[in-house]
């Protein structure tokens, strides 16, 4: 059923996926009216799928297919991997940049410019999906080096936009109450996001086998 030659990530590597979704919904139910920690949940559940759509594709299906053979195809699988993998792709930053904007106080600090940012910042992903079927991503993925680097180019420029607001922020507002949280969540959130940013992308497209 695989397409390539990847065979996914072993087993036990899924063991840090439950703390990483726990954490996540923690943040959320710590105040789920708070809209800066609904976008941090939303952000993290769509990074979640990197780690989720690997444990479905490559372990969980096969086993499905070969206990029960008419719950699950391989066609179904692969469409549902692709699917994941366009959320990963195409919607993960876009949702953590909007996190950016409740965390520099943009909806407050400049509410006509946030109106139409949030939205604006999806437009991308929607164009990813019709240029690019998000039924398909599995195949460009990996036989399309020039939809690799698209992909590859529109998450880093999201990475350091996000990256800009955030420290920006911390910089406004280092002499304030908030400082040292705020510096917290800005290291807990732009340290595991340029580590996806990196192993996701950037080692394959340097084609750097040996850690993959």
């Amino acid at each position: 059923m695989l397409i390539g030659t990847s065979k996914g990530l072993r087993g036990n590597f899924y063991v840090v996926h439950p703390p990483d979704l726990g954490a996540v919904f923690l943040v959320y139910l710590g105040n789920r009216h708070n809209r800066l920690n609904r976008w941090c949940f939303i952000s993290g559940m769509c990074f979640s799928m990197g780690v989720f759509k690997e444990y479905l594709y490559f372990t969980l299906f096969p086993a499905v297919m070969q206990a029960w053979p008419g719950w699950m195809t391989e066609e179904l699988s692969l469409d549902i991997y692709s699917v994941l993998t366009a959320v990963l792709y195409y919607f993960a930053m876009p949702a953590a940049l909007v996190f950016g904007f409740y965390f520099s106080r943009m909806d407050e600090r400049r509410p006509k410019l946030f109106r139409w940012a949030r939205i604006g910042v999806f437009v991308p992903a929607l164009l990813f999906g019709v240029f690019y079927p998000y039924l398909e991503t599995r195949y460009y993925q990996l036989y399309d080096r020039t939809y690799y680097l698209c992909a590859a180019l529109y998450n880093w420029l999201y990475g350091v936009l996000l990256t800009v607001l955030l420290l920006g922020t911390l910089w406004r507002e280092r002499r304030t109450a908030v400082y040292r949280q705020k510096k917290m969540v800005a290291i807990l959130v732009l340290v595991p996001i340029w580590y996806q940013l990196i192993s996701a992308f950037l080692i394959h497209l340097l084609d750097l086998k040996g850690l993959f």
